[in-house]
């Protein structure tokens, strides 16, 4: 084997991950895929029990509501976490389209001194108990449907209700106990999510409510409406624009940050003298800010490209890391792990994994990573959605007499996994003793995960990890391969 010195691996591991500027560095990288349900959307972590609960919409493949084949119901997993391995397990299943999800996020409210979860459906309010595992039916909430997000203090329940397209919503306050509507308030047009937060002030904790409308679709018009309530449930309501197509808000520190998708900036409402500012997440096009979370005072945004962290003091952009997945919803269980829901990948196909991601040092990252793969490597593809870079490599022809004889090496294909810190490289297949010419120059159907390769007198096909049947045969020696509108364009050498 002849030990090649592949310094691609730290610049393609590194898309993920990112490198703080700062001069205390918090960097984060993406480790693990653990399989859960398809299109995962929340995750909830329960200290009493050291169990993940996660949250998946399943698939409706024609998003007609209706169970076909080849679709999958709604349902809740856990994940255990045993001596550095994860396992996960289906425990629960809803009925079939019983979330809002992909049409409207998924804003379920977490009681974290009861281990409650509130879950908003189509038909009702349901409520899981994640100490004992399963569904605790006598809290439900049969007289609220279609709920798109729900919020919980101690004694309430906060709820948008209903969802209609362009028309004015409202949100509610349910007082948990006796199970009754306490206050009902104007939530402004295609009401999305409504947070309840309490908030410091000179004469001690006061609480709140705050409502994000999306307002028109395709407008720029999404407000943010906020205020403190009364004992009497009074909301001394205020409102703010907060640009176009926001997505998500989040109380942290007095303030109210908001993810605005299409203006690809993060709002910041500062409640004690009611100044609003934006800063920019440098996404462009569709990839904008999806949810956020607080860890550490950085502030973690996930995107339709990456998970991106702000330092909540200058609103820098601190680091990255992702692999160009569609991100939606980051929730820490340590101080040094995350669990990242991950619920298409870049194609808007559904997935059925989350994703770990782990703090690391940046003095423990090499400079160079030297992995052994076979002789003479002629090509390097870094695949981001699998986190895999396919290496081919020419083997050798000893004394170049184009007979495979005794030292002589076969042509192989390789694919090399892990991180900037290990790297494995596998030896997938060997080729046809001397098919591969240098300089090579494959094409590659990135949508379909197949490159095609000229070998010899015919052009093979590759679907990146297993060999399939040779794709055609060709009277003349391949030289070069490129793809143009499903057609392969070959080049005769």
């Amino acid at each position: 084997m002849l030990k090649s010195i592949l310094f691609a691996i730290l610049f393609a591991f590194s898309l993920n991950f990112g490198f703080s500027q700062s001069e205390y560095p918090y960097n984060f990288m993406v480790t693990d895929n653990i399989y859960v349900g398809q299109t995962p959307l929340k995750s909830y972590y329960n200290e009493n029990n050291q169990t993940l609960i996660v949250l998946c919409y399943g698939y409706d493949e024609n998003y007609n509501s209706v169970f076909d084949e080849g679709d999958e119901s709604p349902s809740i997993w856990t994940v255990k976490f045993e001596k550095g391995e994860y396992i996960s397990n289906k425990i629960f299943e809803f009925e079939f389209a019983a979330l809002h999800f992909p049409f409207n996020p998924l804003r379920p409210a977490f009681d974290e001194e009861k281990n409650l979860l509130y879950i908003p459906l189509t038909s009702e309010i349901k409520v899981f108990d994640m100490n004992d595992l399963k569904m605790n039916d006598a809290l439900s909430l049969n007289f609220i449907a279609n709920s798109a997000s729900l919020s919980a203090d101690k004694s309430k329940l906060y709820a948008t209700l209903p969802y209609t397209n362009n028309s004015a919503g409202t949100a509610v306050i349910i007082d948990i106990a006796s199970k009754q509507i306490v206050a009902e308030f104007y939530g402004g047009v295609n009401i999305l999510e409504a947070i309840s937060y309490s908030r410091t002030t000179e004469t001690g904790e006061q609480n709140g409510m705050a409502i994000l409308a999306v307002g028109d679709f395709g407008s720029d018009k999404s407000v943010i409406y906020y205020g403190d309530i009364s004992n009497d449930n009074k909301w001394n309501v205020d409102s703010v624009y907060a640009g176009n197509t926001a997505n998500n808000l989040l109380f942290y520190d007095n303030k109210i940050y908001t993810t605005i998708n299409m203006d690809h900036k993060i709002g910041v409402l500062d409640l004690k003298d009611k100044k609003y500012d934006t800063f920019a997440t440098g996404t462009t096009g569709y990839d904008g800010p999806r949810e956020m979370s607080v860890h550490n005072n950085f502030l973690f945004v996930t995107t339709y490209h990456d998970i991106r962290l702000f330092d909540l003091n200058s609103y820098q952009l601190e680091g990255n890391f992702g692999a160009f997945y569609k991100y939606e919803n980051i929730n820490f269980i340590s101080d040094t792990m995350a669990i990242v829901t991950v619920p298409n990948d870049f194609m808007y196909s559904p997935n059925d994994f989350i994703s770990i991601a782990k703090q690391y040092i940046p003095t423990n990252i090499p400079k160079r990573l030297d992995v052994e793969v076979g002789k003479r490597p002629l090509w390097l593809y870094f695949d981001p959605y699998n986190l895999v870079i396919h290496t081919l490599c020419q083997g050798e022809d000893k004394n170049n007499n184009g007979v495979y004889d005794q030292g002589d090496e076969l042509p192989s294909y390789w694919q090399i996994r892990g991180n900037a810190v290990t790297a494995i490289a596998e030896n997938i297949i060997e080729l046809p003793f001397n098919s591969l010419e240098s300089p090579l120059k494959p094409t590659i159907d990135q949508n379909n995960g197949i490159f095609y390769l000229p070998q010899d007198n015919y052009v093979g096909a590759y679907l990146m990890s297993n060999i399939m049947n040779n794709f055609v045969a060709i009277d003349f020696k391949v030289q070069n391969l490129d793809l143009i509108d499903n057609y392969i364009v070959v080049t005769p050498h």
